[in-house]
């Protein structure tokens, strides 16, 4: 279950009060996209009802900065029949395949919708942690080979970018 608006804008006074400037919305499922419909949480804000909360957060003078989680920590996403295929490991909601060619084309539609909804940012947070997994799949073990598991990550997250 998710935080409903008047408790999120009840805080948001509160932390601009006590002098914050900046909030870092990690808002996953909780909002209705167009680009992964079927990964909305039951209660997930619309985009228009969200807008408003951001909308709030920048006449209390705090800064929005998206995250988006782009190759671990999407198991709201791989569970979903219709992505399950772009996951390092068949089977496995924990991770993104870097070189499912699908999985770039998802995510840069995915951020554009974000940064439809957030307007003119200058931050946008890429969530790249805990990639445990990356290099396991038969594709990313060839890479990693030939190249090396470091340049597979960084790569992934400079096409991302």
């Amino acid at each position: 279950m998710q935080f409903k608006r008047e408790y999120l804008e009840k805080w948001l006074e509160e932390l601009a009060r006590r002098g914050y400037d900046t909030v870092i919305w990690e808002v996953e499922n909780n909002i209705r996209w167009t680009t992964c419909p079927q990964c909305a949480s039951p209660d997930a804000f619309s985009k228009e009802e969200f807008a408003q909360i951001l909308a709030s957060c920048g006449e209390l003078g705090l800064e929005s900065i998206p995250l988006l989680q782009v190759i671990a920590h999407c198991e709201y996403v791989l569970r979903h029949d219709e992505y399950g295929h772009l996951s390092e490991t068949p089977g496995e909601i924990r991770q993104y395949c870097p070189q499912n060619a699908e999985l770039l084309p998802f995510l840069t539609k995915w951020i554009a919708e974000y940064l439809e909804l957030f307007g003119d940012v200058k931050f946008f947070h890429l969530g790249a942690d805990e990639a445990w997994w990356m290099g396991s799949c038969e594709k990313c073990a060839a890479f990693v080979a030939e190249n090396s598991l470091s340049k597979l990550y960084i790569d992934h997250i400079n096409a991302v970018a």
